[in-house]
Formats: C-alpha cells, sequence, structure tokens
C-alpha cells in the first residue's frame, strides 16, 4: 500500500485527496471525510445519515452527498473494511461516485501510525488521520 501511494504522491500532493472513514450511518457512527488541497487540509466533517431509515436508503443518500461534498478529487484514500457486510457496503456507495478516480485503501494498523496528541477519536478525526497518514508516505516518496 505504501508504493501504491508514493507511485502517485505527486497526484497527492498536488491535487485533490479526499479520505473517509466509511460507516452506514448507525447510531454511533457516521462516515467521516476530509479533503486535502496540494497537501494541506481544507474541509473535514462527518455525513449525517439518518439510522432510521433502511441500509438501502442510508447508502442512496451516501452516495449523493458524498458526489456534492467532493465532486472533482484526483486521489481517495478510504480505510480498508474487513468483514463487516453494512461498512463494506458503504464503501462500495462511495468507491462508485467516484469512477475513474485513483483509490487506495489504507488499513487502520497503517493509519493509526499518524495518530499524535491532537488525535480524538470521533469519524471526522478519523478520516483527517487517514488523509494526513496518506500525506505523510506520499511525502516520504519525495
Amino acid at each position: 500500500m505504501k508504493r501504491e501511494i508514493r507511485s502517485h504522491s505527486d497526484l497527492i500532493l498536488n491535487g485533490t485527496l479526499l479520505a473517509i472513514d466509511p460507516s452506514s450511518g448507525s447510531v454511533g457512527s457516521q462516515p467521516g471525510y476530509a479533503i486535502y488541497e496540494r497537501g494541506k487540509l481544507t474541509e473535514s466533517g462527518t455525513i449525517d445519515l439518518n439510522p432510521k431509515y433502511n441500509l438501502a436508503t442510508r447508502l442512496v443518500l451516501l452516495g449523493n452527498q458524498i458526489r456534492e461534498i467532493s465532486a472533482d478529487i484526483d486521489v481517495m484514500a478510504i480505510e480498508q473494511v474487513w468483514k463487516n457486510n453494512s461498512l463494506l457496503k458503504s464503501c462500495g456507495a462511495i468507491i462508485s461516485n467516484f469512477y475513474g478516480v485513483k483509490t487506495i485503501e489504507v488499513p487502520a494498523i497503517n493509519w493509526c501510525k499518524a495518530k499524535d496528541g491532537d488525535y480524538v477519536k470521533t469519524d471526522e478525526c478519523d478520516a483527517i488521520y487517514i488523509g494526513k497518514y496518506v500525506m505523510e508516505v506520499a511525502s516520504s516518496g519525495q
């Protein structure tokens, strides 16, 4: 995965990166996002999905909202998900909205290495640190 990041370092550091902490919008978790432009964090937040809606509806809303937030990106970094059906579907709903955009799956064990004293456990902060990790790896390859 580091090799993949480094092979796209110019695009990551000079373009627009969307970092995603995926979620299907449960009571305790919402999808977090962070946008980096030219290597700098410019926007972050969470996408509010009503957990009372069924999963299919939340996935459609997730796709619509993520497109509105970040229609023009060069690279997407999304947390790699294993064995969680609704999270896997959330990743698919997000990725499918960015045809042709380079997508890098980042395991939590890797992006957690970017945590520092400013880290606070929230969905938004997780997305910020996914992006921060990708930026650090891309920078180290220059």
